[in-house]
């Protein structure tokens, strides 16, 4: 899997142009999977579709990140650290790409 990240540089009138780049490319993770019925639902009601990806203690993943696999894209929207470093969890939302067909 590999991390994107959003850089900010200044536009030199006061604001800022954003670009997504790669952070970290072919991290190991492991990704639930949904089940099913929820992946079913989802696809008929253009629901939110989320997961949760499991990385190892210490991967620099944060909120707002995106992960990328195989073609598919997906939002970081919290960041799980357990009291024991056995890992870090990654609570993800799945979207697609803008001009991507439904």
């Amino acid at each position: 899997m590999d991390i994107w990240r959003v850089t900010r540089t200044p536009d030199g009138g006061g604001g800022f142009s954003e670009t997504w780049g790669p952070m970290h490319e072919r991290v190991p993770a492991r990704m639930s999977q949904p089940h099913a019925t929820e992946r079913e639902r989802a696809e008929r009601s253009g629901a939110e579709l989320t997961h949760q990806v499991y990385f190892r203690p210490g991967t620099d993943v944060r909120r707002g990140d995106e992960i990328r696999t195989g073609g598919r894209y997906f939002r970081v929207l919290w960041v799980v650290e357990p009291s024991i470093e056995i890992y870090k969890r990654a609570d993800c939302r799945e979207h697609q790409a803008e001009g991507t067909p439904t």
